[in-house]
């Protein structure tokens, strides 16, 4: 665009001048186009009856063997107006005339050219070769003699399409040269008032919140000069507003400043290329860090090194602000340890959000908060090492108490077994059944202690497992038990998990366990275990026609040590459940009770779903 003038005027003359040539140009291209058309149709239409007519006339002095009317004939023809060349061969294509016209215009017959090529049809042909009008007309006498080949200029057409052209030219210049004569005409009053306006314009931006006099002018200058008369009282109004906003927006800066100052948390503002624009004195208190050693750098660039709770190095491209950076979404929580220059390794909790400019969607910032927890991550770890100290503590009393719950089960089997008979006193013999029964389930108590304790340890490798060829050798080995109890046992399908075998072993032991024992009040017992896969988790139900569960104990069940019977005639130990949850809980599953339909007992547990087998 900086190629047009300036003026305006000028600037609409050179654009309708450059529309009307455009226009004037494709007028006459298309113009001469339909022309040339219409010419070279309205040719090959004479020019084919013209050559019939020579075919015929060189059919009567070829019957007649007459070849010297045929030559002056052919010499005549070729006198006519476009005509270039007459030819005349038999039907093998033996050349037996050749008239041309020569540069001088005049006619001549020519030799050298023994053969041609005629048609392999015996009809007329029309064809352009090299900007020539070529036919090829059979001379026929009751038979085929021969052919004539009769070739045609374009001159006369060609003088057609540039007299056209010179034509529209012409015309397309006075038409420029008119129009531009008008359009001056038409738009001086209008540049001569727009001068105006634009005077009235820098006195009224130099004189702001005055009323300026117009003068005499058209009517749409006067009312544009009233408009911007209210605008130049509505100007100084709204720069007074303006000043007065930056005033409080200073004062707003000012208490935000004071704000994240004093503020006990660390705050650092970064850019969306994630380099440090700004961090408040808690941040540099927290990180060792100076203003001077953070600003203008990423994480990377100022040495920033950060690890995960489990010791392993945190990605920078992973911090909180990078990634909100990233996906515009907030980071909560985020725990990180970093290292001071001095070495020092500080805990940290933090929380990024993303600033968003109104009507956008991608960040222009992030902002980022983040305390010391140091204090409270060294508080966690010594209550883990306490906790661990304390279950290996629990796991070694419970496997070491285990033999002497076992002596004195042998023992007192062993008194009634060998004294039995001579103990007249019912009540000693009842008391040294008691004690091998006690013995025994307090054997069974801190077996599952001991069971409960490990049930969240790693095991072995996780992989797909066959559930239905697993729960079935389960059952092989309650078999015993199963027979006791008279259940029926139904097995439907049971989809595939990814779990270790034993963890797997220990939740349906537990689960099969659980519904013989609380279930066989019920005769005769009936126990279903189905599975069905629900996107990235399988749901496994042991289902048993027992008594069941009320709706205010179904969490109750699974607490260590909790029994809903206070009857010893139940075997369960009440940790089971507590044990079948916590292996759950730990391959990211999670187990609860439902009610069947019809009564009955309906334990549900999720584990991830596995590969099918």
């Amino acid at each position: 665009m900086w190629l047009l003038p300036r003026r305006l005027n000028t600037r609409i003359i050179l654009k309708v001048s450059c529309i009307l040539l455009a226009t004037g140009i494709a007028f006459g291209w298309m113009n001469a186009r339909e022309q040339t058309a219409s010419l070279l149709a309205t040719m090959r239409l004479n020019s084919s009856i013209m050559v019939r007519n020579f075919a015929e006339s060189c059919a009567r002095y070829l019957l007649v063997q007459d070849y010297a009317e045929l030559e002056s004939f052919l010499l005549k023809s070729a006198d006519l107006p476009d005509i270039l060349r007459l030819q005349v061969c038999e039907p093998n294509g033996a050349l037996l005339w050749n008239v041309e016209r020569g540069p001088d215009g005049q006619t001549q017959a020519k030799t050298g050219i023994a053969r041609l090529v005629p048609p392999s049809s015996q009809s007329a042909v029309i064809a352009m070769e090299d900007n020539v009008l070529v036919i090829w007309q059979p001379i026929v006498a009751g038979s085929l003699l021969g052919w004539i080949k009769a070739d045609f200029g374009l001159s006369t057409i060609h003088e057609a399409q540039s007299t056209t052209w010179r034509n529209t030219i012409f015309l397309v210049i006075i038409w420029i040269i008119g129009n531009a004569f008008l359009i001056v005409l038409v738009l001086s009053p209008i540049v001569q008032s727009i001068g105006r306006l634009t005077a009235f314009s820098k006195q009224l931006d130099e004189h702001k919140g005055t009323q300026i006099s117009v003068g005499d002018q058209p009517l749409e200058i006067a009312e544009l000069g009233r408009s911007m008369n209210e605008a130049s009282v509505k100007l100084l109004s709204t720069e007074q507003q303006l000043l007065d906003e930056q005033a409080r927006l200073r004062e707003s800066e000012e208490m935000y400043r004071s704000l994240v100052t004093s503020m006990a948390e660390g705050v650092v503002f970064q850019a969306v290329n994630g380099e440090i624009t700004a961090v408040n004195p808690a941040a540099e208190r927290i990180e060792g860090r100076s203003f001077a050693q953070m600003i203008s750098k990423t994480p990377e660039e100022a040495q920033w090194t950060a690890l995960y709770e489990n010791g392993q190095p945190f990605p920078g491209e992973l911090h909180p602000a990078m990634v909100t950076l990233r996906t515009g979404e907030p980071q909560v929580d985020v725990i990180m340890g970093i290292h001071r220059p001095d070495g020092e390794l500080v805990w940290i909790s933090v929380n990024s959000q993303p600033l968003i400019a109104a009507g956008d969607t991608r960040p222009y910032a992030v902002v980022t908060t983040f305390h010391d927890i140091t204090e409270r991550k060294q508080a966690e770890e010594k209550l883990m090492r306490a906790n661990a100290d304390l279950q290996r503590f629990a796991e070694v009393t419970a496997h070491h108490l285990q033999e002497p719950a076992r002596r004195m089960a042998n023992y007192a089997e062993r008194l009634i077994t060998q004294l039995g008979a001579r103990l007249d006193d019912a009540e000693a013999q009842l008391s040294l059944e008691f004690i091998s029964q006690q013995a025994r389930r307090e054997q069974i108590l801190l077996r599952d202690v001991e069971r409960y304790l490990a049930s969240d340890q790693p095991r072995s490798k996780v992989e797909s497992v066959d559930v239905r060829q697993a729960v079935a050798r389960i059952l092989e080995q309650l078999r015993n038990r199963i027979k006791v109890t008279g259940a029926e046992i139904v097995l439907n399908n049971l989809p595939p998990c990814r779990i270790d075998l034993p963890r797997l072993n220990d939740i349906f032991t537990v689960a099969l366990e659980n519904a013989l024992t609380h279930g066989r009040s019920q005769h005769p017992l009936y126990i279903e275990i189905a599975g069905e896969r629900q996107d990235n988790k399988v749901r496994y139900s042991i289902s048993d026609n027992g008594p069941g569960v009320e709706m205010q104990y179904r969490e109750r069940v699974f607490r260590v040590f909790e029994r809903l019977s206070a009857d010893d005639a139940e075997a369960g130990t009440g940790i089971g459940l507590a044990i079948l949850r916590r292996v759950v809980e730990s391959c990211d599953g999670r187990a609860w009770i439902d009610e069947t339909l019809g009564g009955g007992c309906r334990l549900l547990f999720e584990l991830p779903a596995g590969e099918p087998l």
